[in-house]
């Protein structure tokens, strides 16, 4: 079924997500990812169709980093006051749906034990052996390649001893050093 985008302005205002990337600071953060992972959605995305399979309902994910832990999470809002903490939105990795639909599966927001504001994303519900985060289920992924979608990878790379995860469209992760690619999480609409 396609639809138009023409509530996707209410639907991103309604969560307070906007779409705009910062790039690294090659001084403050030289192992953090350099964007060229991230997309930011046209202006012109909003006229467009997307084939969207039945039940789907569209909202966006973010990549956002913290600098000053050098952290990394995936979410479909930016928390409030997180910007105080150093966080910020580094840019869209494209829509997911808020509701399941044929061949999704459920993404999770985790984090790894014993470490502060360490997150990742699964689609594991028991976080694969970790702890899901009080912001639980981001929402549903596409589980196979649907026209309009893009692949997605988790990546993990060694900061100050500490492991790190990040979400990407480049399975070179990219080129990140101590970076390798965990698995393909799934394919989001662009």
């Amino acid at each position: 079924m396609t639809r138009s985008f023409l509530a996707l302005a209410t639907l991103l205002a309604g969560v307070g997500i906007t779409s705009t990337t910062a790039s690294a600071s090659q001084g403050d953060d030289l192992q953090a990812p350099n964007n060229q992972g991230l997309h930011v959605p046209a202006a012109g995305i909003m006229a467009g169709t997307l084939s969207l399979p039945d039940g789907a309902s569209l909202r966006e994910i973010t990549r956002l980093y913290n600098g000053r832990a050098e952290r990394h999470a995936t979410l479909h809002f930016f928390p409030d006051n997180w910007d105080q903490f150093g966080w910020r939105a580094e840019g869209s990795l494209g829509f997911i749906s808020g509701a399941p639909f044929s061949n999704s599966k459920p993404l999770y927001a985790c984090a790894l034990w014993g470490y502060t504001e360490a997150y990742f994303t699964s689609p594991d519900p028991n976080c694969e052996g970790q702890f899901l985060t009080t912001f639980g289920m981001i929402g549903y992924i596409s589980d196979v390649p649907l026209p309009d979608t893009k692949p997605i990878y988790r990546c993990k790379y060694v900061f100050d001893r500490k492991l790190r995860h990040f979400d990407t469209f480049y399975p070179n992760c990219e080129n990140v050093p101590t970076g390798s690619l965990d698995f393909l999480i799934g394919y989001v609409f662009l």
